[in-house]
């Protein structure tokens, strides 16, 4: 390998050390997934409501009690993280709430979002449990919460503006009404709801044209018909109000709602399987969720749900192959199965199948455009077939919708450097910064591109310096201290940079890593050689 590309490997590449580094010690993230949940945090939990089962069947009954059993053998570990705590109070409250047990669902959720304070399910499911309740103050207030933690949260904002509306805050639900209008243009539930805030402040011509946009967009919504008919009432337009009396049904319009669809699912066919494998797989317990999941496509073999459940916890199990295959067999299905879509998409990025991965990631950004993940999955599947003009796209469309997505960032930078963007790639790197100050594999990149990157006027040695010393501060290694040494070069402290760059290769001829030491020793013979000891530009 030769210098130059050794070089500009470091900032190529997202090597497994880079990926794992912070300024600090472990990352937060890497706490919650590893470190038993402490015993402060768990005292703050509640005491999980025992509902009464009477009024549900004897089935329903067992699978409950069964799923509380579940629940409480994980809280009894004492090595359980907080996530796993979060995943176990959080799948029994989904139960509940799915057969309107909402106090012991409301109890249950409370849990989750203590231990799992920035997954934004828990609140929204919580706001849900209070809309039914009719507590609007607290449905507003947890739909207020959840749309802060997840700004394309698209049915909390819609919910959010509900709430309001029938609380009388006719500013606040608009304002709630357009934040969801410009996340999903021509929505009937936004329509309709602005068609009501209009009606109630007898606006009655905006409410006709609201009402008219809702039920162009889903005319089944039969119910709206009666709206319509009392704003053209309200103009006077006896006709028309007539008309719209007459084709008044019971069918209403309502937001898509995913978090809210999935409890449903909890209440249908072949659902004692896929409770059971639901439960196994948030405790961990994957073989045991891969037979529950086969059993229940044994129970209805044309479950796309099933389908792609079984095929996540195959993958988690290590067979990739296997998930594949049923995540095929989901979409051979129901082709629109976004999940199945990504999760086959994923696993073909992982079995380094990039281009046969890319249709099924675009397929997901169809109907989720706004799904980070997705488009940096797609970034990086583009990247690895060679395309690095289209990755930009994407990777700065997961760095909008996910601002602390480290990947995105580096992803981006790493790409434009490819490219020999150089100025493009400092500027996303600097933003990046900014945004996620304590990231050090950010902080990394970013010193690398001003320490020595080809193009002379991105760089910048004092700022170089600055950031590649609090890295190596907080975690020292040859790697770090190679930056260092470029920082001291390019500000032409080239005694200082040679006794940095002798650390360097001291470390890599002791490692035996033979195909970088010829590049190293070049680097320090540049240095010792005396002013000017930069690294050349080109």
């Amino acid at each position: 390998m030769t210098r130059t590309a050794w070089l500009w490997s470091l900032v190529l590449v997202l090597s497994s050390s880079l990926m794992a580094a912070s300024l600090g010690a472990a990352t937060p993230e890497a706490e919650t997934d590893s470190e038993p949940a402490d015993a402060a945090l768990r005292s703050q939990l509640l005491p999980v409501i025992e509902p009464d089962l009477s009024r549900v069947d004897a089935a329903v009954a067992d699978q409950l009690r069964a799923a509380r059993r579940e629940m409480e053998d994980v809280i009894a570990e004492p090595e359980a993280n907080a996530a796993r705590l979060a995943a176990a109070y959080g799948t029994l409250g989904q139960l509940y709430h799915a057969y309107e047990l909402f106090d012991a669902a409301e109890t249950c959720y409370v849990n989750a979002s203590l231990l799992a304070p920035q997954d934004f399910r828990w609140a929204h499911l919580l706001a849900d449990v209070a809309r039914n309740n009719g507590d609007l103050e607290e449905a507003a207030a947890r739909y207020q919460a959840a749309w802060s933690l997840q700004p394309y949260d698209f049915a909390a904002l819609v919910r959010l503006g509900e709430a309001y509306t029938e609380m009388g805050r006719a500013e606040d639900a608009e304002s709630s009404f357009k934040a969801a209008l410009a996340l999903n243009p021509g929505s009937p539930s936004v329509m309709a709801g602005l068609g009501q805030l209009a009606l109630n402040n007898r606006e009655f011509g905006d409410a006709v044209m609201y009402f008219k946009a809702a039920l162009q967009a889903a005319p089944d919504a039969n119910r709206l018909h009666y709206s319509l008919a009392m704003a053209y009432r309200g103009l006077g337009d006896q006709e028309a109000a007539r008309r719209h009396l007459e084709l008044r049904g019971t069918v209403g319009v309502r937001p898509p709602d995913p978090v809210i669809d999935q409890l449903q699912l909890l209440r249908e066919g072949e659902r004692v399987h896929l409770v059971r494998g639901r439960l196994a797989y948030a405790s961990g317990r994957y073989q045991e969720a891969a037979d529950e999941f086969a059993a229940a496509v044994a129970a209805d073999p044309t479950s796309a749900r099933s389908l792609v459940n079984l095929g996540t916890a195959l993958g988690q199990l290590g067979d990739l192959d296997a998930a594949i295959g049923k995540y095929e067999e989901a979409l051979a299905i129901d082709p629109d199965q976004a999940t199945a879509h990504f999760n086959l998409g994923s696993s073909l990025v992982k079995q380094q199948r990039a281009a046969e991965a890319i249709p099924h990631l675009e397929a997901v950004l169809k109907t989720t455009p706004y799904d980070a993940e997705s488009h940096l999955l797609l970034a990086q599947a583009l990247v690895a077939t060679g395309d690095d003009w289209a990755s930009l796209e994407h990777f700065r469309q997961a760095a909008e919708l996910d601002p602390g997505n480290v990947l995105a960032v580096i992803g981006g930078a790493a790409a434009l450097v490819r490219l020999e963007q150089f100025v493009r790639a400092e500027s996303v790197l600097d933003a990046g910064h900014g945004r996620i100050p304590d990231s050090g594999e950010i902080a990394f990149a970013l010193a690398r591109l001003l320490a020595a990157c080809p193009e002379a006027e991105v760089r910048d040695g004092e700022r170089a310096l600055e950031l590649a010393q609090v890295i190596y501060t907080a975690r020292p290694n040859p790697r770090h201290a190679q930056l260092v040494a470029q920082a001291l070069a390019e500000l032409d402290r080239c005694d200082e940079a040679a006794e940095w760059q002798q650390k360097v290769v001291d470390a890599a001829v002791a490692d035996g890593a033979v195909d970088v030491v010829n590049g190293l020793e070049a680097d320090l013979a540049l240095y010792r050689q005396g002013s000017p000891c930069r690294l050349p530009v080109r």
